[in-house]
């Protein structure tokens, strides 16, 4: 008799046991929500002078160069609702005198801690992305 109210208390039947429940509706692939840019733009801080530099980089493009840095922009999306903060892209750095990257990751626009470059001198962080229509424009 105390093993069943223990079993009881341990595992209470459940009211929807043998009832056919509902299933949640699939979300929207995250993906098909994000428009891709075609710019990123970038803030760099040289730590040693304290100056920083805004600069736009695009995608698959060229290379740009911040002081010893060679940064390299493969996918940058957005979604339209915010594009502000709700931008991430995915960044190559590599130090100029060293062929392996120092950086190669996703960056968050609203979280650029979560994924941060480490180099002593430098930091980087993105600020947002751009396509061809909004570059002149201040976001």
């Amino acid at each position: 008799m105390r093993l069943a109210f223990v079993m009881l208390l341990l595992f209470p039947i459940h009211p929807l046991w043998g009832q056919e429940t509902e299933t949640a509706p699939q979300a929207e692939n995250i993906e098909n929500l994000a428009i891709s840019g075609t710019h990123a733009r970038l803030r760099g801080l040289d730590t040693m002078t304290g100056s920083t530099q805004d600069f736009d980089i695009e995608v698959g493009g060229p290379a740009s160069r911040f002081g010893r840095l060679s940064i390299d922009v493969s996918a940058c999306r957005y979604f339209a609702e915010n594009p502000a903060t709700q931008s991430y892209a995915f960044i190559t750095v590599k130090e100029m005198s060293k062929s392996l990257p120092i950086f190669s990751a996703w960056m968050i626009a609203a979280s650029p801690a979560l994924s941060a470059m480490d180099h002593p001198r430098y930091d980087i962080w993105l600020i947002n992305c751009r396509t061809e229509t909004d570059l002149n424009t201040e976001i």
